[in-house]
């Protein structure tokens, strides 16, 4: 028994004089092997980790939500003058509603309005307007007159009416009596002019277009509102409004004149 362990300290001591490079302490190497046999240990669940590659740069970008890009195009400027917004034709079935040329957001088109004919009511047309320059904006209202008849209905936002309680006999329109903030003004059929109310000031009137129109971007006809209508929620009534009337007014021609299929 002492002589095996002599003989092996003497073949370890013979191979510590051979060495050119002396080996680690036995201390290191045995605190080495205990440190690296715990940290295997405890992340042998991990997966070995790699050196990664030089990463590339990196371009940080921003691009606002929809809703966003559709707020900050379609909201209508207020001005401290009237404006005359113009109706202008995109095809056979839509117009859009924009701020005149000579406007900072002349091309930002406030109003996409659409319409299409009444499958069951030969000359009907319903109508929808959206925010924007596209069928895809935000929906704003629509209107379907039945021919003319009072029993038509009208929607403004997610509320529906009948377009005998919202317009009457004498133009006066309010989308709901009920609310004080429901907008109220009258429409002038003749002259098709709109006011807040006997004795208040002008909102709007019809503009056809004529021979005065200096751009030709602006040879179209439009609406022209005053400072008190430009707001949105209010220019958002007067559109709606004033196409209803619009419409009143050529069904009534036509049923005069016998056009009206």
């Amino acid at each position: 028994m002492f002589k095996h362990l002599t003989g092996s300290r003497d073949r370890t001591n013979a191979g510590s004089i051979r060495s050119v490079t002396p080996p680690p302490r036995y201390e290191d190497d045995l605190v080495s092997k205990s440190d690296s046999t715990v940290a295997e240990s405890s992340n042998s669940h991990r997966p070995s980790r790699t050196i990664p590659p030089a990463a590339s740069p990196v371009v940080m970008t921003w691009q606002p939500a929809p809703e966003e890009v559709r707020e900050i195009e379609t909201t209508p400027a207020v001005y401290f003058a009237p404006v005359i917004y113009l109706f202008k034709h995109t095809g056979p079935n839509s117009l859009l509603v924009t701020p005149p040329s000579s406007a900072l957001d002349a091309n930002r088109p406030l109003y996409h309005v659409s319409w299409y004919d009444d499958f069951l009511n030969i000359g009907n047309k319903i109508t929808t307007i959206r925010r924007g320059g596209t069928s895809e904006g935000s929906y704003v209202g629509m209107f379907d007159l039945k021919g003319g008849k009072l029993r038509g209905v009208v929607r403004l936002g997610s509320r529906t009416r009948f377009l005998s309680d919202v317009i009457t006999n004498i133009a006066r329109w309010q989308f709901d009596p009920n609310s004080s903030n429901s907008p109220r003004f009258f429409w002038d059929h003749r002259q098709l002019k709109c006011s807040a109310g006997s004795g208040q000031g002008q909102l709007a009137k019809f503009i056809h277009v004529d021979d005065q129109v200096v751009h030709v971007e602006d040879f179209a006809d439009g609406i022209e509102v005053q400072p008190a209508g430009q707001r949105q929620e209010m220019l958002d009534e007067l559109i709606l409004s004033l196409l209803i009337v619009m419409r009143q007014k050529i069904i009534t021609t036509l049923l005069d004149t016998g056009s009206y299929a």
